[in-house]
């Protein structure tokens, strides 16, 4: 579970009728959490401005104090640098050195340790390539 004072939202390059059964099949209930898919823009930094957007939509609010990209791909990278936002890289193995290599600052195996993804939420930057 996150943190009391964050709002979750989803944006998935994943078509929606397809991201919605690997939700379900995972046991993931994501009712009513804000979300954006493949059909919601032509890049991934759509689709993640629009998850943002329809969260703040969904809470009332102008804007967040601070908002937290999750991913793990390259492309998730390239999109939170686009957008200007910190991103969490999830991956291990090679997968994780090509997060690093993208510049990602926090880069976890999973969602496991709590406190630790807690921390990387507060501490994550936005990925500058290097």
């Amino acid at each position: 579970a996150l943190p009391d004072d964050w709002a979750p939202a989803i944006a998935t390059g994943g078509w929606r009728a397809t991201a919605r059964l690997k939700l379900a099949a995972a046991g993931l209930d994501v009712a009513g959490i804000p979300s954006a898919f493949a059909e919601d823009g032509p890049s991934r930094a759509r689709i993640v401005a629009t998850a943002w957007r329809r969260a703040r939509e969904q809470n009332g609010i102008a804007a967040f104090d601070r908002v937290v990209c999750i991913g793990d791909g390259a492309w998730d990278a390239r999109a939170a640098a686009q957008l200007g936002l910190p991103l969490i890289g999830v991956a291990t193995g090679p997968g994780a050195g090509t997060l690093m290599s993208e510049g990602v600052s926090h880069v976890v195996d999973d969602f496991t340790d709590l406190a630790r993804f807690a921390e990387a939420l507060e501490q994550a930057t936005v990925p500058v390539a290097g």
